[in-house]
């Protein structure tokens, strides 16, 4: 049997296609409804329409945990094959918990799908509930590549692009034709509806739009709950909740869509319709791609005025006539359905191996084993055997590499824990873990771009699986992760030392440095080359770490986040590019907890962005002790660099896995299986390959991602931003790192083929 659990209306309309396609199979299938939107308008109306109704309806509770626990004693008494959930609610997370604490099998609608908006509870959802599913239904091929970049890929079977499962209706819909200059309008999201401000700005700006176009505004609770208190714009078309059929015939109707649904900009699309998201972001990058949907974010409005002008703007724009496919062929529910039913019930991709499912060394060997191959490890006493080591009841702590015998599970864990770092007193004068030092440091002199860690996996699942192989593994473009260390060489300091340097250049002779500093755009600026390059390498992924100060230390030269000019650029940049994370400065570290703090609460007031990612400086990097400080500010993902000269895989492996040692009792994941950080490994950067030409660097490179790929991964390069800028030839050691651009561009050339 499989049961699906909804609970608000997204999640309703993808519900039926999936439901009709696995009854077409013959699945038994039941519904359970969270509760969470159960009301006449937001769920009764569309049961109603499908002629499907839920078989138990729980009362949502505004503690998590309860509701957890009530879908598990509902779950407990049904006994299902597969739980499916949907989408990004808590609805969402709270299903995904509950079925993964009584060890059910897990699938996932619309997975891999990324905003980068921390501040989004959407976003958390999202993320967790793809951590711990066996199946992901992906929309997109951007999104099954976001999967396998966080290692969550589970296999071509179980996570599978599908396409949008809401455009299997709609593709072949009979169209009205929309009525010029109408709109329809929704808003329910926290950061557009709960804010007095934000909220008072979008119905002014849409009171005054309403004066030249027709709005339809279908109310949602959360909004009505603030707007009951005032007073409702006359001018503006309001309606009640509406079901589907209804809200189907407002969107053929409109011209337009003014919508902070991530649903409703997919039907929008789907029924051929232009749209405004009232967003900063979209997890459907691919809508604005095609010209047709457009991003203009209230909260950044300076007035409602100024709002009203963006959304006319948008509205004045020429878009394209043609509205081409861009999330499947209209066939994602059947495609699904044959993933989760084939004459019964599919099984996740997973191998049942003797051990104690609770032992927190296993549980994390099994997330770092899945992460590298797809293959999920469930521990049982009757499980199949494996030459185990002595030393499993042991915290890796303890483990001495010599004494774990044949026994490549745990060869694998270890060092993928680095727990060898915890107490090791063999470090260099800056506090630095040698690599010499580690276990695996003849391999990482030898062959360095081959992450060993995932030698061991291979070798361990082909115990089981002896036609298993690494190199069958669909693998991701390169990520490219870029230190904005300097974001100005001068522009970005006050005027008296930008002065005071322009000075020294004078009496010292320096007219080029000089020229550089007096030109339109500052040297070290390297935005509009990074766009471009953004722009010519499309599946490359660029992650940006800003260094942003408050405080400058001895080796800390960048500009401070405390300058208004360098405050601007890194916010305008965190807008365009969300994932952009945080880049510790070297004063910090003798802060400790309060020095991270203090940065943070830097970046957050200069960019209103909540902090997802770290990047720490190799040169003070210590294990466990800098990621427990990156855990406490709320970062979920520390990109820290390898050894300081040595290339390679520090732990082992070349895909993202929880960072051993930061929980309650030293372990890694929480007890939904979420690590409490994630650990991305970067191989190798610029420095490793300075004074090489640039066609060595193409070929090493390509030489690492070639590597990279036959393990199963995608390779991890950083760079530095200032190498990228318009005045490189004005500085020595830019100049010096040219050969390292133009290679790094040749190899990326092949890279995105």
């Amino acid at each position: 049997m499989i049961v699906h659990i909804v609970g608000a209306r997204p999640q309703f309309i993808k519900l039926l296609p999936l439901y009709q396609a696995l009854a077409g199979r013959g699945a038994p299938q039941r519904v359970l409804h969270s509760g969470q939107h159960w009301e006449a308008g937001m769920s009764e109306v569309f049961f109603q329409e499908f002629g499907l109704q839920p078989d138990a309806i729980l009362t949502w509770s505004q503690t998590h945990e309860e509701n957890v626990a009530a879908m598990a004693d509902v779950l407990k008494e049904w006994q299902p094959d597969t739980v499916v959930v949907y989408g990004d609610t808590f609805s969402t997370w709270c299903a995904a918990r509950a079925a993964k604490r009584l060890g059910l099998p897990l699938a996932h609608v619309e997975a891999g799908l990324r905003s980068f908006n921390a501040a989004m509870p959407e976003e958390e959802a999202r993320v967790k509930t793809d951590t711990v599913s066996d199946w992901h239904f992906v929309p997109s091929e951007r999104a099954l590549v976001q999967l396998q970049r966080e290692g969550l890929d589970r296999g071509e079977a179980h996570t599978l692009l599908t396409g949008d499962i809401m455009a299997d209706a709609l593709m072949n819909r009979k169209l009205g034709t929309p009525i010029k200059g109408r709109i329809l309008v929704t808003m329910h999201r926290n950061t557009n509806v709960d804010d007095a401000g934000v909220r008072a700005k979008m119905v002014s700006a849409l009171e005054e739009l309403a004066k030249s176009h027709e709005i339809h505004w279908p109310i949602h609770p959360r909004l009505r709950a603030h707007l009951e208190q005032g007073v409702m714009p006359k001018n503006i078309q309001w309606h009640p909740p509406l079901g589907r059929e209804a809200i189907l015939e407002q969107l053929e109707a409109a011209e337009w869509v003014l919508t902070d649904s991530g649903g409703l900009q997919k039907e929008a699309y789907f029924c051929r319709r232009k749209c405004i998201v009232l967003r900063n972001e979209t997890e459907w990058v691919e809508l604005l791609e095609t010209g047709q949907s457009f991003l203009v974010n209230p909260e950044g409005a300076s007035s409602a005025a100024a709002l009203h002008e963006q959304l006319l703007a948008c509205m004045r724009r020429e878009t394209p006539t043609e509205f081409p496919p861009v999330y499947g062929e209209g066939d994602a529910a059947l495609r699904m359905a044959t993933a989760l039913w084939q004459d019964g019930p599919v099984k996740p991709n997973a191998l049942v191996v003797q051990g104690d499912a609770e032992n927190p060394q296993l549980r994390f060997a099994a997330e770092v084993v899945r992460r590298v191959s797809g293959v999920r490890l469930d521990f049982s006493p009757k499980g199949a055997s494996w030459p185990q080591a002595s030393c499993w009841s042991l915290p890796f702590e303890r483990w001495l590499f010599a004494e774990l015998g044949d026994d490549v599970l745990a060869k694998a864990a270890y060092v993928a824990s680095r727990a060898e770092e915890h107490s090791n007193v063999q470090k260099d004068a800056h506090g630095r873990f040698l690599p010499e030092a580690s276990c695996i440091g003849a391999e990482l002199v030898a062959q360095p771009e081959v992450p060993m860690g995932h030698v061991w996996v291979e070798q361990f699942v082909k115990r089981f699986q002896p036609d298993f192989s690494l190199a069958k593994r669909r693998t991701p473009a390169p990520t490219v992760v870029v230190d904005i260390d300097h974001r100005f060489a001068f522009a970005g300091f006050p005027v008296s030392h930008r002065l005071a340097v322009a000075l020294k250049q004078v009496f010292t002779g320096k007219w080029g440095l000089l020229k550089a500093q007096l030109g339109p755009v500052d040297p070290f600026d390297a935005s509009q080359a990074f766009e471009g390059l953004m722009r010519t390498y499309g599946k490359v992924r660029w992650q940006f770490f800003a260094w942003i100060g408050p405080e400058r230390g001895a080796q800390d030269k960048g500009p401070s986040i405390q300058y208004p000019p360098v405050a601007e650029a890194h916010a305008q940049w965190a807008k365009k590019f969300p994932s952009i994370g945080l880049h510790p400065t070297y004063a910090h570290h003798d802060r400790g907890q309060a020095g991270l703090d203090a940065e943070v609460r830097a970046w957050t007031q200069a960019t209103s962005r909540v902090l997802q990612r770290s990047r720490y400086h190799y040169l003070r990097m210590e294990v466990p002790q800098s990621q427990a400080q990156l855990a406490k500010v709320g970062c979920i993902e520390d990109w820290s660099m390898e050894y300081a000269k040595q290339p390679g895989y520090r732990a082992g492996v070349a895909v993202p896995i929880p960072a051993w040692g930061l929980g309650p009792q030293g372990e890694a994941l929480d007890a939904d299986g979420i690590p409490f950080l994630t650990y991305v490994p970067v191989a190798l950067m610029d420095q490793n390959l300075l004074r090489e030409s640039a066609e060595t660097i193409q070929t090493t490179l390509s030489k690492w991602q070639a590597a990279a790929q036959r393990h199963g991964a995608g390779l991890v390069l950083g760079t530095h931003w200032r190498f990228f800028g318009p005045g490189w030839q004005s500085f020595k050691e830019t100049r010096a790192y040219r050969p390292w651009v133009e290679g790094l561009k040749a190899f990326l050339t092949l890279a995105n083929a």
